[in-house]
């Protein structure tokens, strides 16, 4: 029996920034084109060897200062404006929930009062309430 697939909400607070930790770090110092194998631990070194017949690994220290914690990233929804207009002429054709989800992400308080944009189901919800 397979294992059921989890989904895992994730929130803004779980967001972290590594890539400036990364930039940090000394990891040119480790030639990854050439090893057969890597060991990658919580202290500051990254062993490796070159070749299966090395019978000892290479120890360099990647980690040249102390580390601080990793920064949550700010929220910056970034869309452009042509996949904003090609979303927003596709949400007439979009179920009610997902509809509401891209109108709110989209920032289209005035599209209600536009019954162009509205889908099909609410266009015909809207003319009956009119």
């Amino acid at each position: 029996m397979r294992k059921p697939f989890v989904v895992i909400q994730m929130f803004q607070g779980m967001f972290f920034d590594f890539q400036s930790k990364a930039k940090q770090m000394a990891f040119s110092a480790v030639p990854y084109t050439k090893i057969c194998e890597i060991h990658y631990s919580q202290s500051k070194e990254v062993s490796f060897r070159e070749s299966f017949s090395d019978a000892n690994f290479v120890s360099v220290t990647v980690i040249t200062s102390e580390l601080p914690k990793a920064n949550v990233l700010p929220y910056k929804p970034q869309l452009s404006n042509d996949k904003a207009k090609d979303m927003r002429a596709m949400l007439k054709y979009m179920p009610q929930s997902d509809y509401e989800y891209y109108n709110t992400l989209l920032g289209n308080s005035d599209a209600n009062s536009d019954n162009q944009s509205l889908p099909v189901d609410l266009k015909r919800s809207a003319a009956t309430e009119s």
